[in-house]
């Protein structure tokens, strides 16, 4: 069997260099920064709908750790019950 010579392969890996330092350098801090910025959507769509449920427990009498607890309480139970 013909094994390539390390200099056949130093060719090789050298031309594909540029492409993966574009990858780590440019290409996965722009994937990371895209998936922050929607996971930031995501939080602030909840909690612009959990606003109104907080103002209503407030107005009941709960304070501010309560009404964040029982926030926390609530959403996890409808994950854990979504699947």
């Amino acid at each position: 069997m013909l094994r390539p010579s390390p200099a056949a392969s130093a060719r090789s890996s050298t031309a594909y260099r540029d492409i993966f330092l574009g990858v780590k350098y440019i290409l996965v801090p722009a994937v990371l920064v895209s998936m922050a910025l929607v996971i930031a959507n995501a939080i602030s769509i909840s909690v612009r709908e959990r606003r109104g449920e907080m103002a209503v427990l407030k107005v009941l009498g709960f304070g501010p750790g309560r009404c964040c607890n029982w926030s926390w309480a609530n959403r996890s139970w409808w994950e854990r019950s979504a699947g």
